[in-house]
């Protein structure tokens, strides 16, 4: 399956077939109201069982989740701090853990079923706000990129900085983990989609500009074979992974 969001809806579509599946209520209700458009819905991940729908309320600063089959709204969490407009979630079967970053250089990581923030720590220089954050499956290392192009990993358990290196000429927008972690995958204003080794950060590939121009988004398919990508015009392509 594959979800959309803009503003306040979000649309799942069966990735085989292109059906629509379901059409969500998605963020605050007021999103327009308070000049937040734009934001709304920002990050989306599915259950392991594909049966329900994770997405985080920018305007809210809240994460909700939906029931595919009812298409009821279940829990809300939050709010986590304002202004939280970029997150990732943990794609593990490990406990659900939610990275939130707002316009300071700062991370907060939370574990969803306590509700806990139970790490908060900088992934740039000072004032130097985040651009893209995701989390890795294992849920141990956080990835970042902030406005300045840097691109990194940090250890979630202490805090502390694994890589950290110019990544592209433009910011980093959207980033995903394959499967396993080795692999980092990046999208950035400068039209390219780059593949990184996780551990020591050495670029593996990057597409040509003409093939991925105005990606800002990225997804991988539930067997880690297949990159999503999301355009600015609304199309969506699919990569095959190496």
């Amino acid at each position: 399956m594959l979800a959309r969001s803009d503003f306040t809806t979000i649309k799942v579509w069966n990735l085989s077939s292109g059906t629509l599946l379901a059409t969500l209520g998605g963020g605050s209700q007021s999103t327009k109201e308070k000049g937040q458009e734009g934001k709304g819905i920002t990050a989306l991940l599915f259950s392991p069982d594909s049966q329900k729908l994770t997405g985080i309320d920018a305007v809210g600063s809240a994460s909700k989740t939906w029931n595919l089959t009812t298409g009821h709204l279940e829990t809300t969490f939050g709010p986590y701090g304002p202004g939280g407009w970029i997150a990732s979630f943990s794609p593990g079967p490990h406990p659900l853990l939610l990275a939130t970053a707002d316009t300071s250089e700062k991370v907060k990581i939370w574990e969803v079923s306590t509700r806990k923030n139970l790490v908060t720590f900088p992934v740039g220089p000072q004032n130097e706000s985040v651009s893209a954050l995701a989390l890795s499956p294992d849920g141990k290392t956080l990835a970042a990129a902030t406005r300045g192009n840097l691109l990194g990993s940090w250890s979630i358990a202490e805090g502390k900085p694994l890589t950290s290196f110019k990544a592209h000429s433009y910011p980093v927008i959207a980033l995903v983990f394959s499967r396993d972690g080795r692999i980092l995958v990046s999208a950035s204003q400068d039209n390219t989609v780059r593949l990184w080794e996780t551990d020591s950060g050495r670029e593996l590939s990057q597409t040509d500009p003409l093939q991925t121009y105005g990606v800002n988004a990225l997804a991988l398919s539930p067997d880690g074979k297949e990159l999503i990508t999301g355009q600015l015009d609304g199309s969506i392509k699919v990569w095959e992974m190496p």
